[in-house]
């Protein structure tokens, strides 16, 4: 009996122990039924995308006729122009008020050829900084607009538009308001032309304070009708509202010859006149060119040839103390005319000089 009773101490001390030690760890245990597995506990997270660092925000672009391309950009980058440099879209030159753009997307605005210059626009209101002085917002729209700047002259119910082009390719544009029937009289009136009556109407000799002189340049003023060569004289041009008229300063010259290479040659006599002339050539020197042409004619010398005709003038030094200078581009030459290689598109200059001596 005292064994039974030992044996049943032993087991309620070795029950109460374990029942402690469950206790004291602080886990609660719960059965699992006899033959099954309790399945593990994991925890899985979705993967998340990096969120993008910068300033997200867009671009539009608007050529002159209107096109629009827009552009989608986040950047971290301090300022628009540092973003759009960058990214290649812009392009320009650093001035004194920062960088001044002449190119967006591909396009270029060039102020002495066009007139026109990159409009640059905060949400949608004309920006008050410059691009390389504009910080990115986050969400903001920035828009460049190609934009024609208009000289605006003159008062009436009718709109035109006026350009004059020099020979160097500048041009000046002008918006013309008027209430005058032709294009030629709604200019005089405003000084933007002038010129001298002739048997075909006004002859312009001046635009826009620029002169083309026939007689020293074989220069006159071409007149063209929304691109087109006129078929009309400026003062008998009727004005088409919203139209664009456009006179070029335009050189004449006189083709001679056939040839794969081309040059210029100018000729100027005494009193100033000049003439033009396009020759194409397949000599090897101005001399072999221009005698093959018979535009010059001359005496064999120990020097080479000299020169006494030009274009059918003579300059005669025994007679008139005078001799054919010979330009290259605009420099005195250092080579006579027939050891003068000829260099395609060069203008040689002959200038029938009398001698101070």
């Amino acid at each position: 009996m005292k064994k039974l009773l030992s044996l049943l101490l032993a087991l309620t001390m070795i029950f109460s122990l374990a029942a402690c030690s469950t206790a004291d760890s602080g886990e609660t245990t719960e059965a699992t039924p006899a033959g099954t597995t309790e399945a593990p506990t994991t925890e899985s997270t979705a993967p998340t995308e990096e969120p993008v660092a910068g300033a997200a925000f867009t671009v539009v672009v608007t050529d002159l006729d209107g096109t629009e391309t827009t552009f989608q950009y986040t950047s971290e980058a301090a300022t628009v122009g540092e973003a759009l440099l960058a990214e290649g879209l812009i392009a320009g030159n650093d001035s004194d008020y920062g960088l001044y753009v002449t190119t967006v997307n591909g396009i270029t605005a060039d102020w002495t050829t066009e007139n026109a210059y990159w409009a640059f626009y905060i949400d949608g209101e004309y920006a008050q900084t410059g691009v390389d002085a504009t910080e990115i917002t986050d969400g903001a729209t920035y828009s460049f607009v190609k934009t024609v700047s208009y000289n605006v002259l003159g008062e009436g119910a009718t709109t035109f538009y006026f350009t004059a082009k020099d020979l160097d390719g500048s041009v000046t544009k002008y918006e013309i308001h008027t209430d005058a029937t032709t294009v030629g009289e709604a200019l005089v009136a405003l000084d933007v032309i002038a010129g001298e009556d002739s048997a075909y109407g006004l002859y312009v000799t001046t635009v826009n304070g620029i002169t083309a002189d026939w007689d020293t340049e074989n220069a006159y003023w071409a007149f063209y009708i929304d691109g087109a060569y006129a078929q009309t004289g400026v003062d008998s041009t009727e004005i088409t509202a919203g139209a664009t008229y456009e006179m070029v300063k335009t050189v004449s010259y006189t083709t001679l010859g056939e040839g794969a290479t081309t040059i210029y040659v100018t000729v100027q006599d005494v009193d100033g006149t000049v003439s033009k002339f396009q020759v194409n050539t397949d000599a090897a020197t101005v001399g072999e060119a221009l005698l093959n042409v018979e535009l010059i004619a001359g005496d064999e010398s120990d020097y080479g040839l000299y020169v006494t005709s030009v274009n059918g003038i003579t300059a005669d030094w025994d007679t008139e103390k005078a001799y054919w200078a010979f330009y290259i581009g605009e420099e005195y030459a250092q080579t006579g005319v027939d050891s003068t290689e000829i260099v395609a598109d060069t203008t040689y200059t002959f200038v029938k000089t009398i001698s101070e001596e």
